[in-house]
C-alpha cells in the first residue's frame, strides 16, 4: 500500500510490485516452494482517481460497477475465470442428475476437473491469476473514465455479486442503489438468506453454500 499514495505509475505496475511482494511472503510463510495445485486463486481490483479520471484495474471476478450521471450501470470485470466455473459447474449438474444426488454431494466427482482447470492458471488456455505472475497483470482489465460522467462507483467480489446475478435479487440499477441507501450488513443478510434457502445447490448452482462477500461503495465527488 506504501506505492499507492500519490503514486503516478500506471495501476498494473502497481499492482505487478504487489503481486512480487506477497507470493515472496506466501511462499516464505508456506516454508519454500509451493506446489502448482496449492498455489491460490487470486483476483483484485482497485481504483485510482488522477487528473479528472478515475482509473481502474480488475483482475479475474472481482466486479467493478459503475453508476454514470444518467443512471445507467456498468459492470466491468474479467469473466474468463467465470467461463472455466461455468463450465465446471455444469458437469457437476450432469453427474447430480445422472446420479440422482445434490450437487452440494459432488464436489469430490468434479475435484478432478477443478485441478485441471488450476493447472491452466497465467497461461494462454487458461484464465489470469495475480497469484505467483507479476506478468499476469499486463493481461488485466484497465481503463479509465472522466469524473464528470461517474456518479458513483461499487466493487464487490464474485460472492457479492451472486446478489444481482445468480440470484437475481435485484437488477444491476437497484444493486448501486441499495448500496448506496442501505449498510452492508444489510444487504449480505438478505444474500445469506437466499443462499441458505437452496442449500442443495439445486436452483442455484455453485461450488458452495456461499462464497466471500466482500463490497467496497464510493460517490464521485
Amino acid at each position: 500500500k506504501e506505492n499507492l499514495p500519490g503514486a503516478t505509475q500506471p495501476l498494473p505496475e502497481i499492482f505487478s510490485r504487489g503481486v512480487e511482494t506477497v507470493w515472496a511472503e506466501f511462499c516464505r510463510r508456506a516454508g519454500g516452494k509451493v506446489a502448482r495445485e496449492d498455489v491460490p486463486c487470486t483476483v483484485g481490483c482497485a481504483v485510482r482517481i488522477r487528473e479528472g479520471y478515475l482509473e481502474y484495474i480488475t483482475v479475474g471476478d472481482c466486479c467493478l460497477l459503475i453508476r454514470y450521471q444518467d443512471g445507467r450501470v456498468v459492470e466491468l470485470l474479467d469473466d474468463t475465470l467465470c467461463a472455466f466455473d461455468n463450465n465446471t459447474l455444469r458437469l457437476g449438474v450432469e453427474i447430480s442428475q445422472k446420479e440422482g444426488i445434490p450437487l452440494a454431494q459432488c464436489r469430490q466427482k468434479i475435484l478432478p476437473e477443478l485441478r485441471r482447470v488450476r493447472m491452466t492458471m497465467n497461461t494462454p488456455e487458461g484464465y489470469i491469476s495475480l497469484a505467483d505472475d507479476a506478468k499476469s497483470v499486463l493481461c488485466a482489465k484497465c481503463g479509465k473514465i472522466p469524473l464528470s460522467e461517474i456518479r458513483d462507483i461499487c466493487m464487490v467480489s464474485d460472492g457479492f455479486a451472486e446478489f444481482y446475478g445468480m440470484f437475481a435479487l435485484a437488477t444491476l440499477e437497484e444493486f448501486v442503489e441499495m448500496a448506496a441507501t442501505q449498510e452492508p450488513e444489510a444487504l449480505f443478510d438478505e444474500l445469506l438468506a437466499a443462499q441458505k434457502a437452496d442449500p442443495d445447490y439445486t436452483k442455484h448452482p455453485r461450488f458452495k453454500l456461499s462464497d466471500d462477500a466482500t463490497i467496497f461503495y464510493g460517490v464521485i465527488e
